[in-house]
């Protein structure tokens, strides 16, 4: 079930996951100043990824729930974000793929990834698809859970199954593609600011990818598993692993600070010089 509390006239943007490029998560706009729920919706099957709002509309990735024997639609659920009236589905892949990645709009598309490995690309308006890539992510299950990055006019994902970095153009060509040197987590997804991608992969390295020459400006290997998407603020990335949090220096990847925090697969969240992570 998907529930919004919202002040009465809906004008909040929330574009991709942590809301900007560099994953802060913080919003700058007021968020509701009471507990009124405006309205609630329940969506056919599960809605675990990280939904978009924009353009008036509010962007849910739904997969299967334990039911198994009612197969509702799923994939990408469109709603009006004033009302909560579903305005339409698409079901990716066909009806048995539906998607666990977090959602990115922009410029009339909307782009997430598939229990199949796929990135989808869908028109904002209509529903209608636009392209779908080719099986990039090997990973069961799951399939392609990396939430894209929309940065520069290039759409940006992470295939855990192999920890590759592939760029594509809005009209679904891969332009370009940086291998990190393995698998990585679940759900973990790039980062951007300055003109460079920040990404995990090979399970515990972090790495800094020039987005111009499509090589590492600096790589670093963490003690343990990376498990969140980098956050970028405040000239650091932060980001934390099956123990520690990390700070660590933009531009050169040097380590900063750490704090211990286990049992995470939280993303953190940063405003000015606090960093808050669960």
């Amino acid at each position: 079930m998907l529930s919004l509390m919202l002040i009465s006239v809906v004008s909040a943007s929330y574009p991709m996951f942590h809301y900007d490029t560099q994953r802060t998560g913080y919003i700058p706009q007021d968020g509701p100043q009471t507990n009124a729920t405006l309205w609630v919706a329940e969506t056919a099957e599960y809605a675990d990824g990280s939904p978009a709002v924009y353009n008036g509309k509010v962007f849910v990735p739904t997969w299967p729930d334990m039911d198994f024997a009612d197969n509702d639609p799923m994939g990408l659920v469109c709603y009006d974000a004033a009302t909560g009236t579903e305005l339409w589905t698409n079901e990716l892949g066909g009806t048995s793929v539906g998607s666990v990645s977090g959602v990115a709009v922009a410029d009339g598309r909307v782009y997430l990834g598939g229990t199949d490995g796929r990135l989808y690309c869908i028109d904002e308006e209509t529903g209608e698809m636009f392209w779908t890539s080719d099986q990039i992510d090997a990973t069961g299950y799951f399939g392609l859970s990396s939430s894209p990055l929309i940065y520069e006019g290039t759409v940006y994902v992470l295939s855990a199954s192999d920890g590759v970095l592939h760029a594509f153009t809005p009209e679904g060509i891969e332009s370009w593609s940086f291998p990190t040197g393995g698998a990585v987590g679940y759900f973990t997804s790039p980062a951007a600011a300055n003109g460079e991608i920040f990404v995990a992969g090979n399970e515990s390295d972090l790495s800094c990818i020039d987005i111009t020459t499509h090589t590492a400006t600096w790589s670093v290997a963490l003690p343990t598993a990376v498990k969140s998407t980098p956050a970028i603020g405040d000239g650091k990335v932060y980001v934390t692993t099956a123990e520690r949090l990390y700070a660590l220096s933009a531009s050169t990847g040097a380590e900063v600070w750490n704090a211990s925090i286990g049992g995470t697969s939280s993303t953190p969240a940063v405003a000015g010089e606090t960093v808050i992570a669960g």
